[in-house]
């Protein structure tokens, strides 16, 4: 397989996993936090605050990347 191959939408096949992988990776890290928080702290709103945090910044840090991705030109992501 090449390295320029797209898939549906021209995205890489790749990419889309990528793409998901932030704002689940997020909710996942950052609920987890809330959940703590809220057991430790009977704050039961720590929880779901937790997770729309988590996915909040996991959609601004897809578009951080991918959009310094689409400025370079690039076909992958700097690491």
């Amino acid at each position: 397989m090449t390295g320029n191959a797209t898939g549906p939408g021209g995205l890489q096949p790749d990419r889309a996993g990528h793409l998901l992988g932030y704002p689940i990776s997020g909710m996942v890290a950052y609920g987890a936090i809330g959940a703590l928080l809220a057991r430790l702290t009977h704050f039961t709103a720590a929880f779901p605050i937790g997770l729309f945090v988590g996915l909040v910044l996991g959609i601004a840090l897809m578009i951080y990347r991918y959009r310094r991705l689409d400025e370079a030109g690039g076909d992958r992501i700097d690491r």
